[in-house]
């Protein structure tokens, strides 16, 4: 992610790294952070990092991090998702649940609330005020977002709904409402608010085992990110999509996150690190 400064931040296995634009620095375990392995990073409205990895949440403020897996549960599990709702809470999807943060007190929601599974793996705070929340086998759960990072009137949807897999790594949506949710092994799935689609390897996709997914700025394209590269799909078909990979330059095929900078260039990390497209 890039702050509000113009820094990236750059989340990898041995800690968080920054990037000014000439060199890197990283924040990890002798600076508090809970585990190295970092999975994402979110800027509240005060400009603190929040910091998700193997081993908990952590909170950074440009001086010093503060852990917060003391506390357990969910607070202190794998963080493999995050997002900041329109009302300014936090929410992270855990191996464990998913934590609200409002700025006052941590909120866990559990399947007994009406999620799919515990196992948060993906979020969407989608523009229609909703909560989309993958998880690993169980289907995508729908929630209505309440004040004070409470959640309401969830309904799980799953293969029997037509949705292509039931286990969601990554969620985006289009500037016309349309929804979509990349896969463990059955593609790209779409939802136009009333029914799924499909789109595969045998519509232009790089793979069907999907990781990362990224609306461009400029909105009229969506980035998938998969075990065999990138495809750059034309909105709104989504298909067939332009391809990226290693033979073009990329470090590594196997793709598991994409983000474009305020500057314009596409920056995407991989198993081989990150390669930075401009």
């Amino acid at each position: 992610m890039q702050d509000r400064r113009g820094y990236l931040w750059i989340a990898t296995t041995w800690g968080l790294c920054r990037y000014d634009g000439v060199s890197f620095s990283t924040l990890s375990i002798p600076d508090g952070l809970p585990s190295p392995n970092v999975r994402l990073t979110l800027e509240d409205a005060a400009g603190t990092l929040w910091i998700g990895t193997n081993g908990g949440i952590a909170s950074y403020d440009g001086r010093k991090v503060v852990s917060y897996a003391g506390r357990g549960g969910a607070l202190a599990g794998t963080i493999w998702a995050g997002t900041i709702d329109r009302h300014g809470v936090l929410w992270f999807g855990t191996d464990r649940g998913l934590v609200a943060w409002d700025g006052k007190e941590f909120r866990t929601f559990l399947r007994a609330d009406g999620l799919a599974d515990d196992y948060v793996y993906s979020i969407l705070a989608a523009s229609d005020g909703s909560l989309w929340l993958g998880s690993r086998g169980q289907g995508v759960t729908r929630c209505t977002l309440e004040p004070g990072g409470r959640i309401g009137n969830c309904r799980v949807f799953t293969t029997a709904d037509g949705l292509a897999h039931d286990s969601v790594r990554a969620i985006a949506e289009g500037r016309d409402g349309m929804l979509y949710f990349a896969t463990r092994a059955g593609g790209l799935a779409t939802f136009d608010g009333q029914r799924f689609g499909r789109l595969t390897k045998s519509d232009g996709l790089p793979d069907d085992d999907l990781y990362a997914l990224l609306l461009a700025r400029d909105g009229k394209h969506l980035l998938v990110g998969s075990a065999n590269g990138v495809g750059i799909c034309p909105l709104p078909q989504a298909h067939p999509c332009r391809l990226l990979r290693e033979s073009n330059g990329l470090a590594d095929d196997d793709i598991h996150s994409l983000f474009e900078d305020r500057e314009g260039s596409l920056w995407v990390g991989s198993e081989g690190g990150a390669s930075r497209l401009v």
